[in-house]
């Protein structure tokens, strides 16, 4: 029979960039974010639960004017303007499978 187990969960994230401006090359850029989840699962049968979610990330205008790459250049700098908006959306499919107990082989 179907079950009416289900959950709805919201999230808000903050990260801060790591890497500081003059360490930031083409190979390396680093971008703080705002992430906000909404995520929410159901099991319409027992063993099976569903799952969806949908994340947004949000990285502030950054802009690098400093950036120094090392002598003799590896990597070109990094000086330049980055910004990063994108959506994640995700769906999973859940199978629980009972434990056995009192079996050996």
């Amino acid at each position: 029979a179907p079950s009416d187990a289900a959950a709805l969960r919201a999230g808000l994230w903050h990260t801060p960039a790591a890497v500081p401006d003059e360490a930031v090359t083409a190979s390396n850029v680093d971008f703080g974010a705002t992430i906000v989840r909404l995520a929410g699962a159901w099991q319409p049968a027992s063993p099976v639960r569903l799952a969806l979610s949908a994340e947004r990330f949000f990285s502030p205008l950054r802009r690098i004017t400093d950036s120094v790459s090392v002598d003799p250049p590896v990597v070109p700098s990094g000086n330049g303007s980055y910004k990063l908006e994108l959506w994640r959306l995700g769906f999973s499919t859940q199978v629980f499978i009972p434990k056995q107990t009192g079996a050996s082989l």
